[in-house]
């Protein structure tokens, strides 16, 4: 039972008390604009959970008083509702001004509180489903947790104050004006601090294996490593593709600086869904959510369940830019999502985080389809940085999945300097395709192990742009909204069964991964004004291109340029696997093509 009991205590450290709590109730329960009341921060006390249990506790041994012990039981739940809620809001104000030590004093009491009443709940429960005469009544109403709490073991639940303190001196150290290089290596030390101290309190001494179980993922760090390789070779190619197509192209300064990007999403979301629609509306109406300058806030972006409120939050850093649209476009698919969570805080003990990131994800990729009326002048190219984005983010999270596994191994012998070294030795592995150093990533310090979820559900979430390609918005339209309505912590329905019965593919093999080096150098073709497999640029593909490619793979004088070598153009262009050579396979590539 201890596994299953370190698995719930694990979901606190890295849901409830991080914030980072992507959740989603597997029966929607839509909460509408007129029963949200003003959401505000109110320091807890924490006597009144405490008089809640002792009343429970005294329920329990009077006799045909189950309508009593329900009552108190149901009372318990919505009170740690709001204990939650209320640290997830004291980490709200703190993100808004990190510098401000009364916010911060806010989240470390919260999260005392936090720490202090989960473990008296579950131990309260335990003890009167194991000596009191209501088991049977306390099993119906604990549901899943039943187990957990039957067998509990006080001292199984460990201290969480570290992590929450090493976060809040990581956040005060980035907000500070000494230099980039001291900040790294400070950076560095807080981080083998914290990894040092997760390892610590790990049931098998390596925290990652128990995070990748909490985050309910149905693969193992070992089966991220055997895809490194090549997510290393498609990635590079992908960004480097992009990238050159991206150099033809002038950025326009006239692209929308939006105040509210909400404002800007709301614009397109019903001609995506009534849903999706009736969402946007939903947090405009009731102001769920908050912008904060980049250069005064935390810098970050989440989305997070409010459970005493049975809905949730988006605070989001802003720097007048484009991104600002994008950023809000993902978090309103994380919202979409969680706002029809009615499930109380206390029994989240699992969560799909990959699912949760595919469901913000491919709405960005949806969202792609309105760039021209968004801004019309620099959608070409605004296209042509989302692929650079997303290849990014996918080198980036195997990256940082690969230098997390490299530092929770060995972390107890590692230097500041050493951690430092080994950020720079895997990033150049990539080939710098996610140019972010370790210490710029605030969920190494907030959520270890969360990570690799966005190059996850960013291969995922390329299948619904793909579709969209093919000219099957309305079915992109379907798979989304289907994977939008999956559970992200139904530990029944593994990730890649969802995302199979929501017509996705295969998106973790490596067949899948260097498929995508040719759908999106497509896509970037196209959006550079260049037709695929066009190889004599005469505006069509057709059987006499594949003449042409022969040619070329011969020599023919007809290609040959003043210099006597066949020029580059035409090897691009005759390049249809993208594998930087022009032979059969191209052949081979070119007749898919047209048979398609």
């Amino acid at each position: 039972m201890k596994k299953n009991t370190y698995k719930k205590t694990l979901s606190y450290i890295v849901s409830t008390v991080l914030t980072f709590s992507l959740l989603v109730s597997a029966n929607p329960a839509v909460l509408y604009a007129d029963e949200i009341p003003p959401i505000v921060y109110s320091r807890y006390d924490e006597q009144k959970i405490d008089t809640l249990l002792d009343e429970f506790s005294d329920a329990c041994f009077i006799s045909n008083n189950d309508a009593v012990v329900t009552q108190l039981y149901n009372e318990i739940i919505s009170e740690y509702d709001m204990i939650v809620t209320q640290k997830v809001i004291a980490n709200i104000y703190f993100d808004t001004d990190p510098s401000n030590e009364e916010y911060s004093d806010e989240v470390l009491y919260m999260a005392d509180i936090i720490n202090n009443v989960s473990p008296k709940i579950d131990e309260t429960l335990s003890l009167m489903i194991n000596i009191s005469e209501y088991s049977d009544l306390l099993h119906s109403l604990t549901g899943d947790l039943y187990e957990y709490l039957a067998y509990y073991e006080a001292t199984d639940t460990p201290e969480t104050n570290t992590q929450q303190e090493i976060y809040n001196e990581y956040s005060k150290l980035m907000a500070s004006d000494i230099s980039d290089d001291e900040k790294e290596l400070k950076a560095a030390q807080l981080y083998l601090d914290l990894v040092n101290y997760l390892n610590s309190i790990s049931s098998t001494g390596n925290y990652l294996d128990d995070a990748y179980i909490a985050y309910g993922r149905d693969y193992t760090t070992t089966d991220m490593d055997a895809l490194s390789d090549s997510i290393k070779k498609s990635t590079k190619k992908i960004f480097n593709f992009a990238l050159d197509k991206a150099s033809g192209f002038s950025y326009s300064a006239s692209c929308p600086q939006v105040d509210n990007p909400f404002l800007e999403v709301d614009k397109y979301a019903g001609l995506i869904s009534d849903e999706l629609k009736e969402s946007s509306q939903f947090i405009l109406n009731n102001n769920l959510y908050r912008l904060a300058d980049v250069s005064e806030s935390s810098g970050v972006s989440y989305t997070t369940s409010l459970p005493s409120y049975k809905t949730a939050y988006i605070f989001q850093t802003v720097n007048k830019s484009f991104s600002d649209i994008t950023t809000a476009i993902h978090e309103f698919g994380h919202f979409n999502n969680m706002r029809h969570n009615d499930t109380p805080a206390y029994y989240i003990y699992g969560d799909d985080l990959d699912l949760s990131e595919v469901q913000s994800q491919g709405l960005e990729m949806l969202y792609t389809q309105f760039y021209d009326d968004i801004d019309k002048e620099n959608a070409q190219i605004l296209r042509i940085i989302n692929i650079l984005d997303f290849t990014s983010a996918i080198s980036g999270g195997f990256m940082v999945n690969e230098f997390e596994n490299t530092i929770f191994s060995d972390a107890d012998r590692l230097t500041p300097q050493d951690v430092i070294d080994v950020n720079n030795s895997i990033m150049s592995e990539y080939g710098n395709v996610y140019d972010v150093d370790f210490y710029q990533i605030p969920h190494l310090y907030m959520s270890p192990g969360y990570y690799i979820s966005y190059a996850v559900s960013a291969l995922a979430a390329l299948d619904l742009l793909k579709t969209c390609n093919d000219g099957n918005f309305d079915k992109a339209v379907q798979m989304y909204t289907d994977i939008s309505h999956c559970s992200t912590y139904n530990p029944q329905i593994s990730f890649a069964d969802s995302l199979s019965q929501c017509g996705f593919d295969n998106v973790l093999s490596d067949k899948y991964i260097s498929d995508l080096v040719v759908s999106l150098n497509d896509y970037t073709s196209i959006q550079s004004g260049i037709i695929p497999g066009d190889v004599n640029s005469n505006g069509t593909v057709s059987a006499a291109d594949l003449i042409c490619i022969k040619d070329v793979i011969l020599g023919s004088g007809k290609f040959i340029d003043s210099d006597g070598y066949i020029s580059e153009n035409k090897l691009h262009s005759a390049d249809i696997n993208y594998d930087d050579s022009v032979d059969a396979l191209d052949i081979a590539a070119m007749v898919c093509k047209l048979l398609r």
